[in-house]
C-alpha cells in the first residue's frame, strides 16, 4: 500500500468465542466500538460502532466502519467489544478490547489481522480468555451510501433440467475478496427465470462499497444456478469479471464450474444499470454549490413584555438572542456559508403613515451580525412606530418571492422572530401548502412569554418523524412536504436546524429531482420513488426500496433458493 497518501479504509469486523457476561441462562449481545488516535489527535475518538447483535457468542457484524490512514500520523485503533442491555441499548458492560496500529492491517497478506480481546483494566488474564476479534481492512474509492443498479439477461443458458426443459436460472452477484474466496453481498441475488434459455433477470441493488469497495476494477464473481424446487440446485456457470466490465454492457461469457469439461454455460449481458448516488445535504454545499439564502422577518408590533426588545449591559435582548443563535447555528452546525437578508413587519417605518407587514432593513448581508446592526438600529433611532396589528403572510410572501428567483440557485430559509400570535392563521394556511412547492423553509421562533397556540396549530405533527402527513386547506389543497416548523425560546434551536431543515431542503431537491451541481460532469442514477433523507435520519440508504440489508437467501429471493 502507498504510504505518502491519504485512503479511505473500510473496516469489516467478526469475533469468536467470546464469554457470557448475561449469566447463566443466556448469551451476550455484543457491538463492537472502534476508537482511534494518531500523532494529531493523541487522546482516544470514536470513530463509529456496529450493530449489536442478540445472544451470539460468534458475531459477524453487517456494519463497516471508515476510517482514514496516512503513514504520517501513525494511527492506531481500538476495538471495544462490549455486551449491550438487551433491554436498554444504552447501558452496556465490557468484554474487551483489541488496540493494533493500523499500519499493521494494512501491510496484513489478505488485509486481515486477529488477536485476543484483553481486559484494559487487568492484566495477567489467560490469554483468549476473552475470545478474539478479527478485522479486514480494505482501501476504498467513491461514496459509502452509493447504490449499484445491474439488471442483467441470459443468452444460450446452458440447459440442467433434462433434454424437454430448460433451466430455471438466477445469479448471485459475490465480492471476491484478497485470498481469492468469496463473500456474499446483501441484495445480491436475483430471484429465478422460469424455464428458460434467454432469461431477463430482475434488476438486483447492492452498496456498491460491499461488491467491491467502490473499485470499479476490482475483481467480482458472478454465478449462474438453475433452480429446483425438489432437490439442490445446479451449477451453470461462474465468471470473474468487474464492475467496470460489467457496465460496458458487453456479452461475458461464463465458464463451466468443472475445468476441462468443454461445456458452454451461455452468457450473461447488462440490460440497464449504473451507480445510483443518493445526494447529502452537504453534497449540495459543495462548489459550485446551491447556497442558503437566510431571511429574518422581524416582528415589531407592540408588546407589553419589556425584556423582548430591552438590552441590559450591554448584553443580546431576546430578538437579538433569536436572530444570533439562528444565524450562527445555519452557519456552522450545517457547515453552510449563507447569505442574510432582513425585514421588519407590524410598524410604521422611517416615518411612514402607514402600518407596513414587510419593509426591508437590509439585503445581501454576509452575517447574523450584520442582521442584529439592522434590527437594533430601527429600535435605537426610532425608525419604527410599533403597531398592534400582526400579518405574516407578506412576510412570507416575500420569502417566496426570494425563493422563486433562482438567477442565484440557492435555498431559501425564511426565519420570522415574533413575540405573539398572528392575526392571519386564514391566509397563512394557503400560502404555506403554495409555499411548499418552492426551494424554502419556514421557522418560526417564539421570544418571550406571549402566546404562541396558532403557530403549534400550523404545524401538523412534528417533523421529526418519518412520513407526516403534509399540510392540507380546503381552498388551496395539500402540501407538496412540510415546510413549517415552530420553535419556543432560541435556545432550543439545535435539531430544527441541525436535522430537519437538511431533510425539508433534500425533500425539495427529491420532489423535482435537482442533483448536486458539483455532479453535473459525473456519471450518477438519481434514487427513485422515495424521498432522500439526510444521513444522521437514516442510517442506510434505500433508494427505491429494492435494496435492502438481507443474508443471501430465501428472505431476500421468496420464490427462489435458499443459497446455493
Amino acid at each position: 500500500m502507498p504510504t505518502d497518501v491519504s485512503n479511505e479504509i473500510r473496516l469489516s469486523i467478526k469475533c469468536s468465542k467470546l464469554p457470557n457476561v448475561d449469566g447463566f441462562l443466556g448469551k451476550s449481545d455484543p457491538r463492537c466500538d472502534v476508537y482511534r488516535k494518531d500523532d494529531s489527535n493523541p487522546s482516544w475518538f470514536l470513530v463509529g460502532s456496529t450493530e449489536h447483535i442478540r445472544n451470539n457468542p460468534n458475531p459477524e457484524f453487517k456494519t463497516k466502519i471508515f476510517t482514514t490512514y496516512e503513514f504520517k500520523d501513525n494511527p492506531q485503533l481500538k476495538f471495544h467489544v462490549i455486551d449491550v442491555d438487551h433491554k436498554d441499548a444504552n447501558k452496556w458492560e465490557s468484554i474487551g478490547a483489541w488496540i493494533i496500529p493500523l499500519q499493521q492491517l494494512n501491510n496484513a497478506p489478505d488485509g486481515m489481522r486477529e488477536g485476543d480481546l484483553v481486559n484494559e483494566n487487568r492484566s495477567g488474564d489467560k490469554p483468549g480468555g476473552l475470545g478474539s476479534i478479527s478485522v479486514r481492512a480494505e482501501v476504498t474509492k467513491g461514496r459509502p451510501g452509493d447504490i449499484v443498479k445491474l439488471k442483467m439477461k441470459g443468452t444460450n443458458i446452458a440447459n440442467k433440467d433434462g433434454l424437454k426443459g430448460a433451466s430455471d436460472p438466477y445469479l448471485i452477484f459475490k465480492k471476491v475478496l484478497p485470498t481469492k474466496t468469496t463473500e456474499n453481498v446483501a441484495g445480491g441475488k436475483t430471484p429465478y427465470v422460469s424455464n428458460t434459455k434467454t432469461p431477463e433477470f430482475q434488476p438486483v441493488y447492492m452498496n456498491l462499497m460491499d461488491l467491491c469497495n467502490g473499485q470499479f476494477d476490482q475483481p467480482i464473481s458472478v454465478e449462474a444456478w438453475d433452480y429446483d424446487s425438489c432437490s439442490s440446485h445446479d451449477e451453470i456457470g461462474i465468471v470473474e469479471t468487474t464492475l467496470s466490465a460489467l457496465l460496458s454492457k458487453e456479452p461475458i461469457q461464463l465458464k463451466d464450474y468443472k475445468e476441462g469439461r468443454d461445456l458452454d454455460p451461455g452468457q450473461i449481458q447488462l440490460v440497464e444499470g449504473g451507480i445510483i448516488r443518493v445526494p447529502t445535504f452537504q453534497d449540495y454545499q459543495t462548489e459550485p454549490g446551491t447556497k442558503l439564502h437566510v431571511t429574518f422577518g422581524i416582528d415589531f408590533t407592540v408588546t407589553e413584555d419589556e425584556k423582548v426588545h430591552r438590552k441590559h449591559d450591554h448584553a443580546f435582548n431576546l430578538y437579538e438572542q433569536a436572530i444570533h443563535n439562528a444565524g450562527e447555528t445555519l452557519s456552522d452546525d450545517l457547515g453552510a456559508a449563507p447569505v442574510f437578508n432582513a425585514f421588519g413587519f407590524g410598524a410604521k417605518y422611517n416615518g411612514g403613515s402607514e402600518i407596513s407587514h414587510c419593509f426591508e432593513l437590509g439585503k445581501g448581508l454576509k452575517k447574523a451580525q450584520d442582521v442584529n446592526t439592522k434590527y437594533w438600529g430601527c429600535i435605537k433611532q426610532k425608525k419604527v412606530e410599533m403597531e398592534r396589528t400582526r400579518h405574516l403572510n407578506e412576510i412570507l410572501k416575500k420569502g417566496m418571492e426570494l425563493a422563486s428567483d433562482q438567477s442565484t440557485p440557492h435555498y431559501e430559509v425564511l426565519v420570522i422572530v415574533t413575540h405573539n400570535v398572528s392575526d392571519d392563521t386564514h391566509l397563512t394556511l394557503p400560502a404555506l401548502v403554495e409555499a411548499s412547492k418552492l426551494p424554502i423553509s419556514v421557522l418560526i421562533v417564539g421570544v418571550g412569554d406571549g402566546d404562541f397556540t396558532n403557530y403549534k396549530d400550523l404545524v401538523p405533527v412534528t417533523l421529526m418523524t418519518h412520513g407526516e402527513p403534509p399540510l392540507q386547506t380546503s381552498t388551496s389543497g395539500t402540501a407538496d412536504r412540510n415546510i413549517l416548523q415552530f420553535v419556543k425560546g432560541s435556545s432550543n434551536l439545535g435539531i430544527p436546524v441541525k436535522q430537519v431543515i437538511p431533510k425539508q431542503f433534500l425533500q425539495y431537491m427529491s420532489l423535482n429531482k435537482v442533483a448536486p451541481r458539483a455532479w453535473e460532469a459525473q456519471s450518477y442514477i438519481l434514487p427513485e420513488n422515495t424521498t432522500w433523507q439526510p444521513k444522521e435520519l437514516v442510517p442506510a440508504p434505500d433508494p427505491n426500496a429494492a435494496f435492502r440489508d438481507l443474508d443471501i437467501g430465501d428472505a431476500a429471493n421468496p420464490q427462489g433458493p435458499a443459497g446455493a
